[in-house]
């Protein structure tokens, strides 16, 4: 024990004296005693008494490597060990920090009874930086407890240094536990580039252009997933050279998916590509002239279709370019004015749809 202020412990023995002195003189001993004692704990509080005790619980820190490096049974392998190490914490501290080209947190769905780690999704899963993630581990444990990290990778690092970050988390006296992974073995085939929308219509049918090397013909199968879920696969024939592929691929809600490609062969490795992908409902425009509920048919047919539907009592001022497809049911179109019939047809020339729906109000 120290004390930061010890010359204060000189004058600690005063009130003991003190007691000694008033102890012929009052019949009430044990309240003098109380006072001594208390006037002695306030010096002795006064004196800034500290003490040192060596802490024995543990903070570990789990790092799994989810980049596209490793393979779909290593990061099985990384989803047990952190199971493992998470079940068996008991009183110490534990976080699991899954990391690519950075370290991000876990999603829900990856933390449940046991641990589910995927991929880290679009260009971050494509880099894998053990440098930046032992650093991230090193900063979230929790001061007053024995640091440690375990460290889930195939060590395959294309950015940063693990080297500098061991010789860091020495000086830091963070031991770091390894567990090597596989990794993905070399593939024979090169991708050359692909080409795939950014965001698409739900319903919509949009292309997927790849453009890949092999250096023989060989077969395989071409597997698309969104959020992990797969969505289709078709079987491909490889040629020996340069190869061109074009895929479809539609989904059905609308939101932000991880939409992965990817392609897997018997004898020449496989491929595996993934972006963000942003699908909204398309818009209409419906204008009607029909009494009110004699078109509700066709409304929910076209919710039913994932379209969102705007209804609109006037044509000449709506804004085209917020809408996919325009509906005119019995509506008067020599009505129209002929600057906005000209709208109409360039809405058109550009890729707009336009049905009309015959009525007692149409003109010809």
């Amino acid at each position: 024990m120290t004390f930061d202020r010890a010359w204060i412990l000189l004058v600690a023995w005063l009130p003991l004296a003190w007691t000694v002195w008033e102890w012929r003189r009052t019949p009430r001993h044990l309240a003098l005693i109380l006072k001594a004692l208390s006037f002695t704990a306030i010096f002795i509080a006064l004196a800034g008494p500290s003490l040192e005790v060596s802490e024995t619980k543990m903070a570990v820190a789990v790092l799994v490597d989810t980049s596209a490096s490793v393979s779909p049974q290593d990061l099985a392998r990384g989803s047990e060990l952190a199971t493992e190490i998470d079940s068996h914490r008991g009183r110490n501290w534990v976080t699991v920090i899954p990391f690519a080209r950075n370290a991000r947190a876990a999603a829900p769905s990856e933390r449940q009874k046991q641990w589910t780690l995927k991929y880290t999704a679009g260009d971050a899963g494509r880099g894998t930086d053990l440098e930046s993630a032992v650093r991230e581990a090193i900063a979230a444990i929790p001061a007053g407890m024995v640091p440690r990290v375990v460290l889930v990778s195939d060590g395959k690092e294309n950015r940063g240094s693990v080297a500098r970050a061991a010789w860091q988390a020495r000086q830091l006296g963070v031991p770091i536990d390894t567990f090597a992974l596989a990794g993905q073995p070399q593939p024979a085939l090169r991708l050359e580039s692909i080409s795939l929308p950014s965001d698409a219509f739900t319903g919509e049918r949009f292309p997927i252009d790849l453009t890949f090397t092999s250096p023989r013909a060989s077969h395989g199968v071409i597997e698309l997933t969104a959020d992990g879920k797969s969505i289709g696969t078709n079987p491909v024939a490889i040629e020996a050279g340069a190869n061109r592929l074009r895929v479809h691929a539609n989904l059905s809600a609308a939101g932000a998916f991880d939409l992965a490609v990817v392609m897997r062969t018997p004898d020449l490795g496989g491929l595996r590509f993934d972006q963000a992908i942003t699908l909204r409902r398309p818009r209409v425009l419906y204008l009607s002239q029909d009494p009110a509920g004699a078109d509700d048919h066709l409304l929910q047919t076209l919710d039913a279709a994932q379209f969102q539907v705007d209804r609109s009592a006037d044509a000449l001022t709506a804004k085209l370019s917020d809408y996919q497809l325009l509906i005119f049911n019995n509506w008067d179109l020599e009505a129209i004015p002929p600057a906005r019939q000209a709208e109409l047809e360039q809405f058109v020339k550009q890729g707009g749809g336009l049905l009309v729906i015959g009525g007692e109000r149409n003109v010809y």
